[in-house]
C-alpha cells in the first residue's frame, strides 16, 4: 500500500511556489509563514483531485490508492499539509493536527507529563531515537520531540520534529519531516517565529 509519505516522492520542484506563503486558518485562529518554495496541499475538494491527477499522470493506477491515503490523512485530524523541495528520496513536508485538550501550560507538571506521553506514543508508533524537550515559540512554550523513522518502501530514513503547542483548549501538533534535521530545524524556525493567533 502506498503511504502519504510515498506520495511526496512524486512531487517535483516545479510544483512548489518560489516565494514564501502565508497560511491563514480562521477556523483554528492561526496564521504562519511557509518558507520559499513550499506549498500548502489541500486535503479535500477539487484542488486535491487536480494535484493527484498531476502526480499520477505517469502511473494512473496509483490515483485510487493515493486518493484514499489523502482522505485518511484528513480523517486522522490533519488540518494543514504542506510540502517543500525534494531532498534525497523524500520531499520535505509539514502538517498540523488540531485536537481538543483541556489541560495546558498553567497546569503544574504539564510540560514534563506531556513530554513523557509524547515520547511513549512516538516510540510505540515505531519512531527511533525519540527525544523530547521544552522549546519556545513566538506565542509561548511548547513540547518538542525529535525522532527518526525508517521508510522501508523507500529504503530511507526520515528525520522528524514534532511540536505540541497549546492554545485555548486545543493542542496543535506541528510536524516537520525531511531527510535531515537541519532542514526540519530551518523550516520549524520560520514557522514557529511567524506563528500567531488571530
Amino acid at each position: 500500500m502506498v503511504s502519504l509519505a510515498l506520495l511526496l516522492t512524486f512531487l517535483t520542484a516545479g510544483t512548489s511556489g518560489a516565494s514564501s506563503q502565508t497560511i491563514k486558518e480562521p477556523k483554528y485562529g492561526l496564521t504562519f509563514t511557509l518558507p520559499n518554495r513550499w506549498e500548502r496541499i489541500p486535503l479535500t475538494g477539487s484542488d486535491v483531485s487536480g494535484l493527484l491527477d498531476l502526480l499520477t499522470k505517469s502511473d494512473p493506477s496509483m490515483k485510487g490508492t493515493l486518493t484514499t491515503q489523502v482522505k485518511q490523512a484528513a480523517k486522522e485530524g490533519i488540518k494543514i499539509f504542506a510540502v517543500g523541495p525534494i531532498t534525497g528520496q523524500f520531499a520535505s513536508n509539514m502538517n498540523v493536527i488540531v485536537e481538543p485538550q483541556v489541560t495546558g501550560p498553567s497546569t503544574p507538571g504539564y510540560f514534563d507529563e506531556l513530554g513523557v506521553e509524547v515520547k511513549l506514543n512516538l516510540t510505540n508508533a515505531g519512531m527511533k531515537e525519540v527525544k523530547t524537550s521544552k522549546v519556545h515559540w513566538s506565542q509561548g512554550d511548547a513540547v518538542q520531540a525529535t525522532y527518526t523513522l525508517h521508510l522501508a518502501t523507500l529504503n530511507a530514513s526520515v528525520k522528524g520534529i514534532q511540536d505540541y503547542v497549546w492554545h485555548k483548549g486545543r493542542i496543535y501538533v506541528v510536524t516537520f519531516s525531511a531527510s535531515t534535521f537541519a532542514t526540519d530545524k530551518s523550516v520549524a524556525k520560520i514557522v514557529s517565529n511567524s506563528w500567531h493567533w488571530s
